[in-house]
């Protein structure tokens, strides 16, 4: 979340799915972005929980562009917090 982290520490965000994973950061480098590597991490990150004994992945997000990436992938938009004097976050989950 780079410099909307910390607006965002001292808010409580919505639960998340229970028992299931955190997907916490996954990223390319700028120059790289628009090559597909994002979805490619993103497909195995789905491809390895899918077979875990909680196949359901949640995160949030206060980027737009990642919330079409998630989307794409299969993921939903469960609640959006608007943080005072700073971003929009998306709380998002799947269940595979």
């Amino acid at each position: 979340m780079g410099d909307r982290l910390d607006p965002v520490f001292g808010v409580e965000l919505p639960p998340r799915l229970e028992k299931s994973w955190d997907l916490a950061t996954i990223g390319v480098r700028p120059e790289q972005a628009g090559q597909g590597l994002g979805s490619r991490l993103l497909e195995e990150c789905l491809r390895q929980v899918a077979t875990s004994p909680s196949p359901r992945i949640s995160l949030e997000t206060s980027a737009e562009r990642n919330v079409s990436l998630y989307r794409r992938h299969g993921f939903e938009v469960s609640h959006e917090t608007q943080i005072a004097d700073g971003p929009l976050v998306y709380t998002m989950s799947i269940e595979l």
